[in-house]
């Protein structure tokens, strides 16, 4: 993991962030909400109700993430959005 990413500890934290590196209008993008954005406030409230513990903790240093795709071996996660938005986590 990027050192710059240790620091975050949060949605927030991450949310900083993103608005710092991405250019405005695909940050506003992925950010964004519908309209008034009453829906997304009402999530947020929602969430704020519920504090994530974690029951246990493991070790993942040896977990392979890596994934067959079209015949081959793929060395990092890829997410594809509903938008076609695709998303590399490179490992």
């Amino acid at each position: 993991m990027p050192r710059s990413l240790r620091a975050c500890n949060n949605v927030a934290d991450l949310r900083r962030r993103a608005c710092r590196k991405l250019p405005a209008p695909m940050f506003h993008y992925i950010n964004g909400a519908a309209d008034d954005e009453w829906s997304m406030h009402h999530n947020t409230q929602a969430f704020n109700k519920y504090e994530l513990m974690p029951s246990q903790l493991r070790d993942v240093s040896g977990v392979d993430l890596r994934a067959k795709v079209l015949g081959g071996r793929a060395g990092h996660a890829v997410d594809t959005g509903a938008d076609g938005h695709v998303a590399a986590i490179p490992s």
